[in-house]
């Protein structure tokens, strides 16, 4: 059971994290958020989209030890990329719940 929510936890920590990267494009930012954005907020993004992405990494060694961690975390990463890429391209409106509490104190 617990390797089974580490693994759920780092796959949602690194889609937070290469969601929070993405934002930090004016071009998704345009997207999602429906306003350009700030420099403030593609600092803030970038720096917690960072830190998501290497929060993944602790579930990941809680489930598999060092030893198969990285290469867990080398898949984890990578999957939630495309997954975030693919919902930008197709329905970027299905990350403006998620995103916009996050980031409406510097819009």
């Amino acid at each position: 059971m617990i390797s089974i929510l580490s693994l759920l936890a780092a796959i949602g920590l690194a889609l937070l994290g290469c969601g929070y990267i993405a934002l930090s494009q004016s071009k998704h930012s345009k997207a999602v958020l429906n306003t350009n954005a700030n420099p403030a907020l593609r600092i803030f993004t970038r720096l917690l989209g960072w830190s998501f992405i290497a929060a993944s990494f602790v579930p990941c060694v809680i489930r598999d030890g060092w030893g198969f961690a990285v290469l867990t975390w080398s898949l984890v990463v990578p999957s939630a990329a495309m997954i975030i890429s693919l919902l930008l391209a197709y329905r970027p409106a299905w990350l403006r719940a998620v995103y916009k509490n996050g980031t409406s104190f510097f819009t």
